[in-house]
């Protein structure tokens, strides 16, 4: 989804970007005892929300400087160590080390996977399974080992990944470890066949094929548990696929995931998501979860991070259009406590939405998202924006020259760069981004406002300018950007017309609650045009 607030003002248009970001969380969490699947539909539990303290900018100097220091780092563990925390925080040491440790390890890549499973190596692939499941019960530096593996390497519904899983399963058809991973990429491919529309507006047809896939992966799963009850990856993935089909299944695979490790972090991870009211659980169920995980933070100090989760689902308005443009929660309070990479990633994304006070919280804490998950394209757009509002432009290109890289055909990624040229002053370069981005969507109106903004404020190509607007007009009727860049030439050049752009933009456009400064703007200027 991407929405873009928009206020621009007719003598020097500034536009509020706002990144495309998959909200869709699998955050954190654990919970046990016989009562839990007959609280889960408890009542939302609303606390007051506190106005964002902004950092200071001595805060973000610093933080800036801690963090170019760490991004050079070539090894990610000891990249992710140096980094530094937010401003004034107090974020859990152990646990950051812990967090580090687990973001960053794997027990065999999906490319290595693929390409033993092809030359009939699949007994290769069970062996490092195996090791990894040990490593991961006896060595402190390797929680969850196994666990991330499937994180990283079966969260796919492609063909080719079910290709591959198919014929793992044929040359191993004993292995444990084949069943689990090709139960975890079902349940992915049942919530892709499903859709993101809500219930109402989902079809029947998805719902069955989503029912078929889940089925498929419990009759995986449910062969996995027989052949090795402790591939505690199963019971995560059983959780999730609780989350789009049956609660109580859910309910009943963390009881079993729990009884065989009491600490696993993933399972606690998946269980919480099934606590959120979105999902039919309840602040209340969350924060329950995060208070039985506190138990077990000295044999796991992964599991400190699930204190946080409560409090950022109820900042970051889940559930509700509580939070206006111009409204950010007080994040730092929130995240005065170490957090996992999604409410990071989420409120990184809030906050860069909604402040325009310069408080800094979007890019400290999309930062802190991709201190953990490097590879979270919708923050490293996030931060690159920030970037070049806080005045590292340089660094900012190049997070959006490593978007274009690694996602060559996502507009998002030309719109990022593109922004980071245009504050370097390097228009030719950000009009050559702007228009690829509105090449690769055309229904986003955003990049071509951009060309506009810089054919009219900073080349002065009124010619362009004036093309642009009527562009502009012709594709997008009923937004009010193309008018105001038209009232810019006819203003600012001047042109002939002004007076009726300004009638017209003022009867169509004076109740949009995003356009009030310039409707404002436009009403003075009509008033001594007169």
């Amino acid at each position: 989804m991407d929405a873009r607030a928009r206020w621009l003002s007719v003598t020097g248009i500034v536009v509020l970007v706002v990144v495309k970001l998959g909200l869709l969380a699998w955050h954190l969490g654990a919970l046990q005892g016989s009562d839990w699947a007959s609280q889960f539909k408890a009542p939302f539990v609303s606390t007051p929300m506190r106005k964002a303290q902004p950092f200071t900018p001595a805060e973000i100097s610093a933080f800036l400087a801690q963090a170019k220091q760490a991004k050079v780092i070539a090894d990610p563990l000891q990249r992710c160590l140096t980094f530094p925390d937010p401003p004034g925080s107090h974020w859990s040491h152990e646990a950051v080390v812990a967090y580090c440790h687990y973001t960053t390890q794997s027990a065999i890549s999906a490319a290595e996977l693929t390409t033993l499973i092809q030359n009939d190596h699949a007994d290769q692939v069970d062996k490092r399974m195996a090791d990894a499941l040990q490593a991961q019960r006896t060595q402190p530096d390797a929680r969850g080992l196994l666990d991330r593996t499937f994180i990283m390497d079966f969260r796919d519904s492609s063909p080719e990944l079910r290709g591959i899983l198919d014929a793992w399963k044929r040359q191993s058809p004993n292995s444990a470890f084949a069943y689990a991973a090709s139960g975890d990429a079902y349940v992915i491919e049942a919530h892709d066949a499903r859709g993101s529309q809500s219930g109402r507006l989902t079809s029947n047809d998805h719902f069955e094929s989503m029912q078929r896939l889940l089925q498929l992966a419990d009759d995986d799963f449910s062969k996995a548990l027989a052949l090795n009850p402790l591939l505690t990856p199963v019971y995560a993935g059983m959780i999730e696929s609780g989350t789009y089909g049956s609660h109580s299944y859910g309910v009943n695979a963390a009881n079993r995931g729990l009884a065989v490790d009491p600490a696993n972090f993933s399972i606690y991870v998946r269980l919480m998501q099934l606590s959120e009211p979105k999902w039919g659980g309840s602040i209340s169920r969350m924060q329950q979860v995060a208070a039985q995980a506190q138990a077990h933070v000295p044999e796991n100090p992964l599991l400190a991070l699930l204190a946080t989760d409560a409090p950022a689902y109820m900042a970051s308005g889940s559930d509700c259009d509580c939070l206006g443009v111009s409204y950010v929660p007080d994040y730092r309070s929130v995240f005065d406590k170490a957090a996992g990479f999604r409410p990071l990633a989420t409120a990184g994304s809030i906050a860069y939405t909604n402040d325009h006070s310069g408080a800094a919280l979007g890019l400290v804490y999309s930062a802190e998202a991709l201190r953990f998950a490097p590879n979270e394209s919708d923050s490293r757009s996030t931060l690159s924006y920030e970037l070049s509002k806080h005045g590292e432009a340089q660094w900012a290109k190049e997070e959006g020259d490593r978007l274009v890289a690694e996602s060559p055909s996502s507009a998002i990624s030309y719109d990022t760069r593109g922004y980071a040229y245009e504050h370097l002053q390097d228009y030719p370069h950000a009009l050559d981004d702007y228009g690829k981005a509105f090449e690769l969507d055309p229904t986003d109106q955003w990049p071509l406002v951009q060309i506009g903004i810089i054919n009219v404020h900073k080349t002065h190509d009124w010619d362009k300018a004036w093309a642009n607007a009527d562009q502009l007009i012709k594709l997008f009727p009923d937004h009010p950007e193309g008018w105001i860049l038209r009232l810019s030439v006819e203003k600012d050049q001047p042109r002939a017309g002004l007076h009726d752009t300004m009638v017209y933009f003022l009867a169509h456009f004076s109740h949009d609650p995003n356009q009030q400064a310039a409707v404002r703007e436009v009403r003075q200027m009509l008033a001594e045009h007169k």
